[in-house]
């Protein structure tokens, strides 16, 4: 099967583990004999360079600022030709790739008229829900953001000749959308998404971490590794160093938003 698989990073330049989930199942894809092509946005980290790994194209551009996270201030004109240029790009893998599937990950950021662009086109999609995108990427996208806003949908016969971008779409009967859990797919559907064709798939758990270790005593010391950011709660953790005895410890290893690290600092 050839799979296109579509996000906006993929290591080595990565945010966290939603592309290291990518990545894991791409190889596994490409183990099992499937041909797999990714497609990425142009975002360079200060700290990484992009491997040549094969397949990979790394030429999308996404509203993104150069950190990643926050949407940079583009106008009309700028908005336009990143949304023209990202379907070029698009649709020139699917004419030359002509992939039998695409595997959306990450999206948030990049325009969301390409998973319209997908859907018209034909092929089947299975999107990994993992996080929250499927709520902030309408923010940062300014062409959808904009349509919907100023409700230019019914305009579409009119505007999409005109402009070559898909105006509005049918988001949730895109494809089968794979939740990481029920509290996602909750959230979901308290934020007013009901894809027509869902599932909960959880991330597994590798074997070589389900053999059973000796049991220790407890040492009153508490780990926390990963992103440091508000949206992992990493203040909660502080909080209930309260409720625990005096010599309980706490060690915070990863990197993130500099404000919430002085935030907990001063917690």
């Amino acid at each position: 099967m050839r799979i296109l698989s579509i996000g906006l990073l993929y290591p080595p330049l990565y945010l966290g583990g939603y592309e290291l989930l990518c990545e894991g199942a791409m190889r596994a894809a490409r183990a099992r004999g499937h041909e797999v092509q990714v497609l990425v946005s142009d975002y360079r980290a200060a700290e990484a360079v992009a491997s040549e790994e094969p397949g990979v194209d790394r030429s999308l551009r996404s509203y993104l600022d150069a950190s990643a996270k926050d949407v940079g201030n583009l106008g009309i004109p700028a908005t336009l030709r990143l949304e023209r240029y990202d379907g070029r790009v698009l649709e020139r893998h699917l004419r030359e790739f002509a992939p039998e599937v695409v595997s959306w990950w990450g999206v948030g950021g990049l325009p969301l008229s390409l998973i319209e662009r997908v859907r018209r086109a034909g092929v089947p999609s299975v999107f990994c829900i993992e996080d929250y995108w499927l709520w902030y990427g309408t923010q940062m996208d300014r062409w959808s953001n904009g349509v919907r806003r100023l409700r230019l949908a019914r305009l579409a016969p009119v505007l999409e000749p005109l402009l070559g971008i898909p105006v509005g779409g049918d988001l949730e009967g895109s494809g089968r959308f794979l939740f990481n859990s029920p509290y996602l797919a909750e959230r979901a559907a308290a934020a007013g998404f009901h894809p027509r064709d869902s599932a909960i798939v959880s991330p597994g758990v590798h074997s070589r971490f389900l053999t059973a270790a000796p049991p220790e005593p407890w040492r009153g010391r508490l780990l926390y590794v990963g992103r440091v950011e508000r949206t992992k709660a990493v203040d909660v953790i502080i909080a209930a160093l309260a409720l625990l005895p005096e010599e309980v410890t706490l060690r915070i290893v990863g990197s993130g938003n500099e404000d919430y690290s002085a935030e907990l600092r001063s917690q």
